[in-house]
This record gives C-alpha cells, structure tokens and sequence, in this order.
C-alpha cells in the first residue's frame, strides 16, 4: 500500500490572530473563520498510508457522504510526534477543513488543516495545497470552511524526486551530467552494471513564484561519510540516498530526513532549479557525484508528478503501472525508510561500506 510524505506543520508552528486582535485557536476548526492574521515558523513530515490516491476527510466510512467509502481510513504509517502528543502508526488521520491565504505581493496559499482519530476540533498541524508560503511571514486570511469536505490529491501535497541539473552520474564512459544523458546510454547501478537509461525528464522549478516548499537539498562531500558524496552534491527534497543503519542493514531515504547532520542542509537562498528524472527497466541505484542514490521510482505518487507526456511515456516503459496505477508494482531496489523514523536515527546511519 502506498505511503504518502506529506509537509506538515504543527500547530505549534503557527501564530495567528483573530480579527479582534486576540491570540486565535488554530487548533479548533470551528475558530478559522474568525481569523484574520497567520503566519508559520517551520515545517515537519508526516507519513500517510492510504490505498487509493487522495487525502480525504471520512475515507473508508460508508455512513459519510465524502470520502471514498469503497477504501480503508488513511493511517498515520509511522509515529508521529506533535505538540499536541505522539500518534503511534496505524492512527486514523484525515483533512478536516481548508483556509486560504494571500501575502503583501497577492500571492494566494491554500492548506488543509490535519486531525486525527475523526475529531474536526482536534486540528494537530496542516498541509499545503500546491505551493508552499514563505515562513516568518505575516499572511492574510482570504477565506476558511469549517465544512466537513476535504478531497486533495496526494500528488498537490507531495514534492518531486530528481536530481539537480549538474550531478555526475557515473557512466562505463566516464561521470556525465545528468541532464545530458539520452534514452539508450549506459549508466553505471549497483545491481546490473551498466543500464540503459529508458527516459529522462526534467522540470524547471522557481522558488520565487512557486514557494519554498521543494527547494533543494545541499549534500556537502563527505557529509555522508568518507568521500560520500565525493563532490557536492544536490537533490529534490524527497529524492532518496542509500544508507545503512548501525546494523549495515541498507535503506533508501528521502534526502531532507538527514538535514539534521552536520553539512546538509536545504538551500534556501536559491532561487530556481532544473530537476531531472532519470528511468530505467528497474528501480537502480546509482552513483551520484560519487554518492549512492536512487534512479526515478515510478511509485503511485511520483508518477503523478509527473507531466503527463512524461506519464504516457512511463506507461511504455511500465505497461503494468497503467493497471496498478493506485499500487506500487516496480519494486524498490531497497527498503524505503519513513521519513519520520530516518530523522529519529539520522546520526546513527552511515554512507553503505560495503555494496548494497
């Protein structure tokens, strides 16, 4: 079944007002229509488990007219630990309302406010819808529902997995920049040897116009351990890097779960990026500026964030994708580590010692 990252926001992170000037409860769904001023200071992850493809208030409840009554309740897929208390995995999780926001320039943010266990006035954080907006910055309230309704898509909540225009990827050849490989070239994985490279995608992001939210991930050399990566190296939040824990048992995890270690951290100062996406026959590991990471994992979610020339493309490539479009069907070339628990073990994982 699918697992879902979302960013999530705690409510401890958000300071808003009511229109009256007092301190607001954003905790309480029934008070947003009430408030006039918001503004976030930090952003979490949460991990979803869902069998079908949106994050829907009342899933899997057939006496509810919203929601998808023919699937089971979205679950929390690891613990989740908030100000407002831990929630061990398997806890019922669902968008209880929405709110719209704009800042000084005009642009509009919109978010779903997250409960958990079916009560709507117990809020413990948010997610946004699409775009992310600028923290510390003091945001206006368009409009805000108390309706029991939420439906959002999965792919608007979650980022893209790619590598930065520029990244080495090591070929029989030599390493090339990724952006320059072309459906047929050999690239060097872990587990086949040379592969020929199936698609190669990319995608422009500006963090000026789109937000903040999927600006990338800066590996500094050696940041994962002795000569890993060998050249520094930058990633999608969400793209995933092999490790292995304190008992070298290997792991793919999402980039932005170690931004905890010493020398990696979000790169916030930048202002646009080129992501690439590249495919294979398979899910690979390959070697990155001389780190070992994954090829473009074609599960439910990063499908869907894709174009969709981009999709069709993969549908060729993955003909069984087209009718398990809602499961993973390429299985990972590693185990994937929830976000969540590889933050609670960040320090203790290290660059792979051995091959994988």
């Amino acid at each position: 079944m699918p697992v879902y990252d979302l960013n999530f926001v705690d409510v401890a992170d958000v300071n808003a007002l009511y229109s009256w000037g007092a301190s607001a409860q954003v905790d309480q769904t029934w008070a947003w229509p009430n408030i006039s001023q918001i503004t976030f200071t930090n952003a979490a992850t949460m991990s979803v488990l869902d069998d079908d493809t949106t994050f829907d208030d009342d899933d899997g409840f057939s006496w509810s007219p919203h929601g998808n009554a023919d699937s089971d309740p979205q679950v929390l897929a690891s613990d989740l630990v908030t100000s407002s208390g831990t929630y061990a995995a398997g806890t019922v999780t669902e968008p209880e309302s929405t709110a719209t926001f704009q800042d000084s320039l005009g642009n509009t943010y919109e978010l779903v406010a997250i409960g958990v266990n079916e009560d709507a006035n117990a809020i413990i954080g948010f997610a946004f819808v699409g775009a992310q907006p600028p923290f510390d910055t003091t945001l206006s309230v368009v409009s805000a529902s108390t309706a029991d309704l939420p439906i959002v898509a999965f792919s608007s909540l979650e980022p893209p997995i790619c590598f930065a225009a520029g990244t080495l990827i090591d070929t029989p050849r030599d390493a090339v920049a990724v952006e320059t490989l072309s459906p047929g070239d050999l690239v060097d994985t872990l587990d086949h040897g040379p592969q020929p490279v199936r698609l190669v995608a990319s995608r422009r992001m500006d963090f000026v116009a789109d937000g903040p939210r999927h600006q990338p991930i800066l590996i500094r050399a050696g940041a994962l351990g002795p000569g890993s990566p060998a050249r520094d190296l930058c990633v999608s939040p969400q793209h995933r890097i092999l490790m292995e824990d304190a008992d070298d048992v290997p792991v793919l995890l999402a980039a932005k779960a170690l931004t905890g270690r010493p020398g990696i951290r979000v790169m916030r100062g930048l202002r646009q990026v080129v992501y690439v996406h590249v495919m294979f026959s398979q899910h690979e590991i390959l070697s990155a500026n001389g780190a070992l990471s994954e090829s473009f994992y074609p599960g439910p979610q990063a499908v869907r964030s894709v174009t969709a020339e981009t999709r069709a493309e993969l549908f060729d490539i993955y003909p069984m994708l087209r009718a398990e479009f809602d499961r993973p069907a390429i299985p990972p070339a590693r185990p994937l580590m929830p976000v969540q628990r590889a933050k609670r073990i960040a320090n203790s994982l290290h660059a792979p010692r051995r091959a994988g």
